[in-house]
């Protein structure tokens, strides 16, 4: 079974607590073997990018007539060993409740199967850990842009910038939770064990 890291982007900045107002634009994953997974490490990183196979759905392009167009990655939500996510369990995951229907059952099951290093991270230290500041302080790339800039891409229809930008956080993410440790500036090193891949899925190894 593999690990699927994902992202989406919306069409609109309000982060309020109902999403009813608020709608994916472009959901990007990438899906990786469990054992690359296991690895620490930026090197571990790179080769864990290089073997993920990268998926792209968009909110108006559906497979056939009657299918939802987020219908597949929850179908790759169901396989997967664990679901890694930034800000996955508020954010991500309640842009995507309206796309289980009815089925609360499943929407849970995926839930309990997302590794949130911000979630963890902010609960550990009370603070609000920005992507791009993690990245910075862990010698990776930053982030090409904002969840603005991808408000105006949609607006404009420059679904290419938008794709590239969409998948290039999920890229970034999975080098950053594949690392041995994470170093938040001003607080410390945050161990595998609070925001790691490799701790959690040992852990849900235990647990299953």
């Amino acid at each position: 079974m593999p690990v699927v890291v994902f992202d989406l982007e919306s069409d609109s900045g309000d982060m309020s607590d109902d999403f009813r107002w608020m709608q994916i634009t472009v959901g990007c994953c990438i899906v990786v073997d469990t054992a690359l997974c296991l690895e620490v490490g930026k090197e571990a990183g790179k080769r864990a990018l290089a073997a993920g196979t990268q998926y792209t759905f968009w909110r108006d392009v559906a497979p056939a007539r009657n299918i939802d167009p987020f219908a597949k990655m929850l179908e790759l939500f169901d396989d997967a060993d664990a679901i890694v996510a930034y800000n996955g369990l508020y954010f991500d995951m309640g842009l995507l409740r309206r796309h289980y229907g009815r089925n609360e059952e499943r929407y849970m099951r995926h839930r309990l199967k997302v590794l949130d290093t911000f979630d963890r991270i902010k609960g550990a230290t009370n603070r609000w850990p920005k992507l791009d500041v993690l990245l910075s302080a862990n010698g990776l790339p930053s982030k090409s842009g904002d969840g603005k800039k991808a408000i105006r891409l949609w607006e404009a229809q420059k679904r290419d910038e938008l794709e590239a930008y969409c998948m290039d956080d999920v890229k970034l993410l999975l080098q950053l939770v594949i690392l041995d440790d994470i170093h938040y500036p001003g607080v410390g090193v945050m161990p595998n064990s609070l925001g790691g891949l490799k701790s959690f899925l040992i852990s849900r190894a235990i647990t299953a």
